[in-house]
């Protein structure tokens, strides 16, 4: 076995690459930026009003005693700006309207006293250019507002409509396959015995992949090695890298390991000092990357969080991530021969810091105790015992924090 931080390395130095395609803004949620968004106007592109109003040159209101003006005119959102022509004139105006260069102030409608066509300032605190957003005051022409390795969201989608970017250059994501094996699963929809167990880690992997726009795809198979071979010789044709589950620890039925020797597979590594997920194999075949998954729900979900997700991240040009620590919030004893990876709930305390609170699992079969908590965090060999209000690094596997 090899340990945690050389088995990471090892699946991050076998990346794959992968092209760019041209597609329309609308489909691109979740998939990975390969190009920089640049601003085609400043931004906002005229001075914008922020309040419904009226509008006027501020210095008119300095000038004024009593803050009277004349209306010569009422504007709305999208309508062609209007001017004032002579000192102590006003335009009534609504939020979003665009601001002439006349005008320079914007008083709110609630501290106007409007009749007889005048407008009477009700208030002394006005303040030049209050609820005007000024022209180019966020961004001006030509400004990125986006670079490549950024994960478009739906934020930024909507920076895309606003600058009228309707198609873009995302990472072309990968095909990958998942391939469960064993007798004991059936599908989530056929009535199930005693003895057997309803197919879900695969469904788990293809929620964590699909996030990412991956095509994933799911495959499952008998404890038939032949079988488990001829899938995954001809998984290999189509697709980027595979995803097995189950199979590869010392089980009289456990094929999945012989099979991939039988097929001429380079093993990297199989077996890491952790736990769970201690028989985890990586490797490779014609190229493309294989991940033999434990078959236990928690090994599946830490092996997909802690190596997976870091390798796709990579190889999609993903940004580097900041690295999350938290706070343990009581004593955790391990075998310090492992690293340990324990399912934790994370919370803000009093101080607003993140804190994880351990979530009890009987084994790493309890996929009950998944759903519970939102993170691993991290505890390396070494120590018998970590204490309360240590610092550890967190993995997320969940898009909440607290």
């Amino acid at each position: 076995m090899i340990d945690v931080n050389k088995a990471a390395r090892i699946v991050l130095r076998h990346k794959i690459g992968l092209g760019s395609s041209r597609i329309d803004y609308i489909s691109s949620l979740g998939k990975v930026l390969d190009e920089s968004i640049i601003a085609d106007r400043d931004i906002p592109a005229f001075n914008r009003v922020t309040m419904d109003g009226v509008a006027i040159s501020y210095k008119d209101f300095v000038a004024t005693n009593k803050g009277t003006f004349k209306i010569t005119g009422i504007q709305a959102a999208g309508a062609l700006p209007l001017k004032i022509k002579n000192a102590g004139e006003c335009i009534q105006i609504m939020t979003g309207a665009a601001l002439d260069k006349t005008l320079d102030t914007v008083v709110r409608i609630e501290d106007v006293i409007i009749k007889g066509g005048l407008a009477t300032i009700a208030v002394r605190n006005i303040s030049k250019g209050q609820f005007v957003h000024v022209k180019g005051s966020d961004k001006l022409q030509g400004s990125v507002l986006a670079d490549p390795g950024q994960i478009i969201t739906s934020d930024l989608l909507a920076t895309m409509a606003s600058i009228g970017k309707t198609s873009v250059h995302v990472v072309s994501p990968p095909r990958i396959a998942i391939i469960t094996s064993g007798d004991e699963l059936i599908d989530p929809d056929k009535t199930v015995n005693d003895y057997q167990i309803r197919r879900s880690n695969d469904l788990a992997i293809y929620g964590l992949l699909c996030s990412y726009g991956v095509e994933a795809e799911m495959i499952h198979v008998p404890d038939d090695e032949k079988l488990i071979m001829q899938n995954i010789k001809k998984v290999l044709n189509t697709f980027d890298a595979v995803i097995t589950v189950g199979g590869v620890s010392k089980g009289e039925y456990d094929y999945v390991q012989t099979a991939l020797a039988k097929l001429g597979a380079t093993k990297y590594f199989h077996g890491v000092e952790q736990k769970p997920g201690k028989p985890l194999w990586f490797g490779s075949l014609k190229d493309k990357p294989i991940f033999g998954l434990p078959g236990n729900p928690v090994s599946v979900y830490i092996s997909m969080v802690r190596y997976v997700i870091p390798w796709l991240e990579l190889s999609l040009g993903v940004k580097p991530r900041h690295i999350i620590t938290a706070i343990l919030d009581q004593d955790v004893s391990i075998n310090p021969a492992l690293t340990h990876f324990v399912l934790v709930k994370t919370y803000l305390d009093a101080s607003a810091c993140l804190r994880a609170k351990p979530v009890a699992n009987n084994t790493s079969g309890d996929y009950t105790s998944i759903s519970s908590a939102n993170a691993f965090i991290e505890l390396p060999a070494g120590h018998p015992v970590y204490k309360q209000n240590g610092l550890h690094r967190l993995w997320l596997y969940k898009n909440e924090t607290i």
